[in-house]
């Protein structure tokens, strides 16, 4: 059984590097590649396929996360200051469209990833195990090499946002003190005996009054945590360029002249086994995600949105 070693293995490839060595990949495939059975081949490539596909799509959700939240912060700033935020709207709106398309691609190619270890799991073959290991603690490697790398400007990164949270903590605090007095009946400012009976009011106008200011408190937080996360995903593109010279690998050997055509298609669906006639030709590593995108289009959204 390989499921969790497939998962871990797809974990790895989440938070690897792009740097790999010609003579890992061409020692790969000398020592596994080159041997296996095309349908042994064929099976591989589906599985580094989809592992590949998952990590692209992972990357390109995580690139709507920070123009989201700064067109939400355009919005409400254009509301508080009265101007019309329409064409912030409108691309806001275009944006969560095109994420949730993306978001469905997610859920189809997770489940299809599923079902081909499932199915792997049932007819495991040692060869196929044993280059799947290969490119796993070679990802290993890699992962630390990146990461020793990216020390100095993730600890920059680090430190930036340290210093963004202390800075904010003294007016959290304070607000956090506003709004535990008032929740006990105090009031931060005198209320003339005239005004006595307008008191409720008086509490709303205030929270009112200071919210605009905490929300910018909170929005410089916000920003330092999206310039952070920025950082860390570059560790995902890296991951995904892992998988693309693996598959590439596997890609050139399926659409060499001499391989037989028959095993250079897809195999799987959300649900299981494709029939024959719905098996399309493997897509070369550059066009991965316009194959996903158009394999989406094919499903229902009823299909998509089944837990």
């Amino acid at each position: 059984m390989i499921t969790n070693r497939m998962h871990f293995l797809s974990l790895i490839f989440t938070f690897s590097s792009c740097f790999l060595t010609t003579t890992n990949l061409h020692t790969w495939q000398t020592s596994y590649i080159d041997h296996m059975s095309p349908q042994e081949l064929q099976i591989t490539a589906n599985l580094v396929y989809l592992l590949y596909a998952n990590s692209i799509i992972e990357e390109k959700i995580r690139q709507f996360f920070t123009p989201i939240a700064r067109l939400n912060r355009a919005i409400r700033v254009n509301i508080n200051i009265y101007k019309n935020p329409a064409e912030d709207l409108a691309t806001l709106k275009t944006l969560i469209e095109r994420l949730s398309f993306v978001t469905s691609t997610r859920t189809i190619y997770n489940q299809t990833l599923s079902t081909c270890i499932t199915h792997y799991n049932q007819n495991t073959v040692q060869m196929i195990d044993d280059a799947l290991e290969a490119l796993q603690l070679d990802a290993q490697i890699k992962l630390r090499s990146w990461a020793d790398k990216q020390a100095d400007e993730t600890a920059l990164q680090l430190k930036k946002s340290s210093d963004v949270f202390n800075d904010s903590i003294q007016h959290l605090q304070g607000v956090s003190r506003l709004h535990k007095g008032m929740s006990e009946g105090k009031m931060p400012v005198e209320i003339p005996a005239e005004d006595a009976e307008s008191k409720s009011l008086i509490a709303l106008s205030i929270i009112l009054e200071n919210n605009p200011e905490l929300f910018t408190v909170i929005e410089n937080v916000t920003n330092s945590l999206n310039e952070t996360s920025d950082h860390v995903a570059q560790i995902i593109h890296a991951g995904a360029e892992i998988y693309k010279e693996y598959y590439m690998i596997l890609y050139n050997k399926l659409m060499s002249p001499s391989f037989d055509k028959r095993y250079t298609t897809t195999l799987f669906s959300m649900y299981g086994m494709l029939p024959d006639e719905y098996k399309s030709t493997l897509p070369s590593p550059d066009h991965v995600f316009e194959h996903m995108l158009q394999t989406t289009k094919l499903y229902t959204q009823t299909e998509v949105s089944q837990p």
